[in-house]
């Protein structure tokens, strides 16, 4: 699935699956993505410092230069 530089704005998207789609250079605003899954998927460049409710394993994911706050990052390191 190919949603680079896709804008997602104030939305709440329960269990939506971005297993092997391709997020780069997308933003999260204001987003909550509650179950989400991402597994093998893009997320380089994307923009997830305005989202909730998420958990993203950084080893299985491409991420180079996303951005996280860092309590998001820490939590989903548990």
């Amino acid at each position: 699935m190919d949603l680079r530089k896709t804008y997602f704005n104030q939305s709440f998207i329960q269990g939506v699956d971005f297993t092997k789609a391709n997020l780069k250079e997308a933003i999260f605003v204001d987003f909550d993505l509650y179950k989400a899954i991402f597994e093998y998927t893009t997320i380089e460049k994307c923009d997830f410092r305005d989202s909730i409710n998420f958990q993203i394993d950084l080893n299985i994911n491409r991420h180079k230069k996303a951005k996280f706050r860092r309590r998001d990052l820490d939590s989903n390191q548990s």
